[in-house]
């Protein structure tokens, strides 16, 4: 819609819940209005990430790439609502990743802050090219 956004994730441990709640008000009032005093494209949005660390130990904000995450570490449990109907929560065993990525994933593995600007298109317009062919519909 054309408004400047940005996303904020705060890393926790997975075993205890606990998160290091002091390092995002130590850090993101200052990132924040430098990326707003940024001009950047209609139809981006800021992701950013904060690896749950005590603001002395954070290593950087460093502009990163989207990662992936390995899907044999996802972890699938299967819950009940207030209902009784079953759901399912998705989620993945904590990353170690490849520390010379400039993935949003190892930077928050090297204990940096990581900025992703995201695309809201996700279309894949070579694809898209080649499907209307296949299709015989109009590129």
């Amino acid at each position: 819609l054309g408004i400047p956004s940005i996303a904020i994730s705060q890393q926790i441990n997975w075993t205890t819940g606990e998160a290091n709640w002091k390092t995002a008000p130590a850090f993101m009032p200052g990132l924040i209005t430098k990326l707003l005093g940024t001009d950047w494209p209609s139809g981006v949005m800021m992701n950013i990430n904060i690896p749950n660390l005590p603001p002395d130990d954070i290593h950087g904000v460093q502009a990163t790439v989207q990662g992936q995450r390995d899907a044999s570490q996802m972890v699938i449990d299967e819950r009940a609502d207030m209902r009784g109907a079953p759901y399912y929560w998705i989620g993945f065993r904590e990353h170690v990743g490849d520390s010379h990525s400039e993935t949003d994933l190892a930077a928050i593995d090297r204990g940096a802050i990581s900025v992703t600007p995201l695309a809201i298109d996700l279309t894949d317009r070579a694809m898209r090219d080649r499907l209307a062919k296949i299709l015989g519909s109009p590129a």
